[in-house]
């Protein structure tokens, strides 16, 4: 299979595991890539499994046995016999890759992240793949196939207050009715801004974006350039960088992408 032809057969659902379990679409091809070897793999044809999910114990789904090669405590490569999950489509697979991520709680530390870099690290960290290298597998294949255009189509507001948004970070308890009342907004605001298949599906430490002005916050929208970095933005406009990573919810601050939109508070 043509990259290409492959890479649309993922983008829809791509999207949709993001709107649903906070797992960027760059992510999921990336994943779907490296797993499946762009569709080739044994496992890939005859199951349609994209991602080397295993069929654990908790898996009422039909399974298959098949070899497969792993990694030891001291790195060092060994092939068992082991049985996966087996699906009726791509469409199948990629649902069900989302929602093992939520199934999971040593994922909750990667779901709802909006940098690929960071979440490939917490998807490896969460022990995702005993390959040592798999964060950075993905990360050069998100950056090798331009896969971060994916991010930046879900994360891109279609707001018609000039397109400007911050950031919200959903805590316990709260909905979008409640996100929206506090940010002045409405609710169908929020839910074009982040294209929700569902509103109700909301997580604690997602991140939304909230459709707004800057003037209405009491500052103004900055649009990162390349090259760009949060200390030197915060000099030209006389605050620090400590702030606008604040107000802004950035993780970390030596971590800013061109086109990020950015509050920039009086």
């Amino acid at each position: 299979m043509e990259p290409a032809v492959f890479l649309g057969q993922l983008y829809e659902g791509a999207k949709e595991t993001f709107h649903l379990y906070g797992i960027l679409p760059s992510i999921t091809a990336a994943q779907a890539i490296l797993e499946s070897d762009w569709g080739r793999s044994q496992l890939a044809q005859e199951c349609f499994n994209l991602f080397g999910i295993k069929a654990d114990l908790g898996w009422q789904g039909e399974r298959k046995a098949y070899p497969t090669k792993e990694y030891d405590r001291n790195e060092k490569l060994f092939t068992e016999t082991a049985f996966f999950r087996q699906y009726t489509s791509y469409a199948h697979s990629l649902q069900d890759h989302g929602k093992f991520f939520h199934e999971n709680k040593r994922y909750a530390g990667a779901i709802g992240l909006l940098d690929y870099q960071q979440q490939a690290r917490a998807i490896q960290a969460a022990g995702y793949a005993t390959d040592p290298r798999y964060a950075e597998k993905l990360i050069r294949l998100i950056e090798e196939n331009g896969l971060g255009e994916w991010d930046q189509d879900i994360l891109t507001t279609s707001s018609d207050k000039n397109g400007s948004f911050v950031t919200h970070v959903v805590r316990e308890g709260e909905t979008v009715a409640g996100i929206a009342e506090r940010h002045g907004v409405t609710i169908q605001e929020i839910v074009e801004a982040n294209h929700f298949a569902n509103p109700d599906l909301i997580f604690p430490g997602q991140k939304l974006a909230i459709p707004t002005s800057g003037e209405k916050l009491g500052g103004k929208i900055y649009v990162v350039r390349e090259g760009d970095t949060l200390s030197a933005i915060a000099q030209q406009y006389g605050t620090s960088a400590n702030r606008i990573a604040s107000d802004n919810a950035i993780p970390d601050r030596n971590h800013i992408q061109a086109g990020q939109r950015i509050l920039i508070r009086n």
